[in-house]
C-alpha cells in the first residue's frame, strides 16, 4: 500500500460512501390510514438506524484511513523495527462493501411492511364483513316472512357503496364480472352471478337464513343495478321496442272485448255488456287499475326478481279482490283461467305500450331454479299473458 493510493482512496472513493440525508419514502396512496401510521413508524425508525450503521462505517474508515495516511508521511512515528503487512485490496473492498447490518435492515423493514399490510387486510375484511352485516341487520325489520322477501330499497344504496365501492377479496370477482360481463350470454349472466355470490356468502358468516335471504336480495339489486347503467342495451335491446310491439297492445286495447276475454261475469259490474271494451270496463274498478299501476312499475325496476315480486303481488291482489266478491271462493284456489283473464284485463289499464322486452327479460334472466313456485308461476303468468296478447291482436285484425 503507497500513500499516494491511500491518498486517492480517501479523496475520491471514500467520500461516495457518505451516507445522504434522510430522505423518509412515502407511503403508497392507496394504503389506509391506518396502514399510513403503522408504516410510517416502521420507516421512519428503520431509514434511521440504517443511516446511523452507514454512517459508522463511513466515519470508521475514513478516521482509518487519515491514521494510516498520517502514519505512512511521519517516520518518526513508524519505529524501524517493525515491519507493516497491508492488504491493500481486502482493505479498500472493506471499506467500500456496506455494513452487513444494512442487509438484515432491510430485511428486517421489508418483513414487517409485509406484516403490517397482511394486518390490515385481516383487519379491514374483518370491518368490511361488520359493515355488511350491519346493513342486514338494518334491513331485517322490512323483510316480509310470509312472502319471503325484502320490499324496502332503504338501505340498498349503503348496500351498493359496500360492495360496488371496496375492491377487496370478498367482491374482487364482482369487479371483474361487471368489466366483462357484455361478452356473456345474456341466459348465463344471472347464473354467473349467483356462482360468485354462493363464493362470497361463506366470508359472512351469517347465523340465520334470513340474513342470508337479504344479503341475496341486496346482492342482485347491486349487481343488476350496476350493470344496467354500464350496458341498457344488453338487458333491452332496441329491437324489441319496434313499432309492430306497441301496435299489439293498442289494438288489443281499443278492440278487445268482454266476449273475446270471457272473464267471470259475477266478479264485474252488472251493467256490463259482450260488446263493451275489455279497457273501459277494467279502468274503472279500482282494483284493476291498483293492478295496473304496480304492473307500470316493472319498467323501473332493473332486476327480475323485483319484477316477478310485482306480478306476485298483483296476482294476490286479484284472489283478494275474488274473496271479497264471492267470500266462499277466499279459501279455495282460484282457476288458472278466472285469475288469468282478470290479470290481463287490468295490465290493459297499464301504461306499458309494449311488453315483449319484460317477457323477454324475465326468460333470459330469471335463474332457471332456486326460485320460489310462486315466482316461477308469476314469471310463466306474464309469459303467457304475451302469447296471449299476439293471438288476441291477430284475431282482431
Amino acid at each position: 500500500m503507497t500513500v499516494a493510493s491511500l491518498v486517492n482512496f480517501h479523496n475520491l472513493n471514500l467520500p461516495s460512501m457518505m451516507p445522504k440525508e434522510i430522505k423518509l419514502p412515502s407511503i403508497l396512496p392507496e394504503y389506509s390510514s391506518s396502514v399510513k401510521r403503522n408504516l410510517s413508524r416502521l420507516v421512519i425508525f428503520f431509514t434511521k438506524l440504517k443511516y446511523d450503521v452507514q454512517l459508522d462505517h463511513f466515519n470508521h474508515y475514513f478516521e482509518l484511513c487519515n491514521k494510516l495516511i498520517e502514519l505512512f508521511q511521519n517516520d518518526d512515528l513508524l519505529p524501524p523495527y517493525i515491519e507493516c503487512d497491508l492488504k491493500e485490496t481486502l482493505f479498500y473492498c472493506d471499506a467500500l462493501t456496506p455494513d452487513k447490518r444494512i442487509e438484515y435492515i432491510d430485511s428486517f423493514l421489508t418483513r414487517s411492511h409485509d406484516l403490517v399490510i397482511h394486518k390490515n387486510r385481516i383487519f379491514e375484511q374483518n370491518y368490511y364483513i361488520k359493515c355488511v352485516n350491519k346493513v342486514i341487520e338494518d334491513c331485517k325489520s322490512d323483510f316480509d316472512q310470509k312472502k319471503w322477501y325484502l320490499l324496502s330499497y332503504k338501505n340498498q344504496d349503503s348496500f351498493d357503496k359496500l360492495l360496488l365501492g371496496h375492491d377487496n377479496e370478498i367482491t374482487h370477482d364482482v369487479f371483474n364480472f361487471l368489466g366483462n360481463f357484455i361478452s356473456i350470454p345474456r341466459n348465463k349472466f344471472t347464473e354467473t352471478i349467483i356462482m360468485i355470490y354462493q363464493k362470497m356468502v361463506h366470508s359472512f358468516q351469517f347465523e340465520n337464513p334470513i340474513s342470508v335471504s337479504i344479503f341475496s336480495i341486496l346482492y342482485i339489486r347491486a349487481i343488476f343495478s350496476s350493470a344496467l347503467r354500464k350496458s341498457p342495451e344488453y338487458f333491452f335491446p332496441k329491437d324489441f321496442e319496434n313499432e309492430g310491439e306497441r301496435n299489439l297492445l293498442e289494438t288489443v286495447r281499443q278492440k278487445l272485448t268482454i266476449q273475446d276475454l270471457s272473464p267471470p261475469k259475477d266478479l264485474l259490474p252488472e251493467n256490463i255488456q259482450s260488446s263493451d271494451l275489455v279497457f273501459n270496463v277494467f279502468k274503472e274498478i279500482d282494483c284493476f287499475v291498483e293492478i295496473g299501476k304496480m304492473i307500470n312499475f316493472m319498467n323501473f325496476y332493473s332486476n327480475p326478481f323485483d319484477m316477478l315480486n310485482e306480478i306476485t303481488n298483483s296476482l294476490h291482489l286479484i284472489e283478494c279482490y275474488v274473496s271479497n266478491k264471492i267470500p266462499n271462493e277466499g279459501g279455495s284456489v282460484l282457476p288458472f283461467e278466472t285469475v288469468f283473464s282478470l290479470f290481463f284485463g287490468s295490465l290493459l289499464t297499464s301504461d306499458l305500450i309494449e311488453i315483449k322486452s319484460l317477457v323477454q327479460f324475465l326468460e333470459d334472466f330469471t335463474p332457471k331454479s332456486r326460485i320460489s313456485p310462486s315466482f316461477e308461476y308469476s314469471r310463466m303468468t306474464f309469459t303467457a299473458l304475451y302469447k296471449q296478447i299476439n293471438t288476441f291482436a291477430k284475431n282482431l285484425k
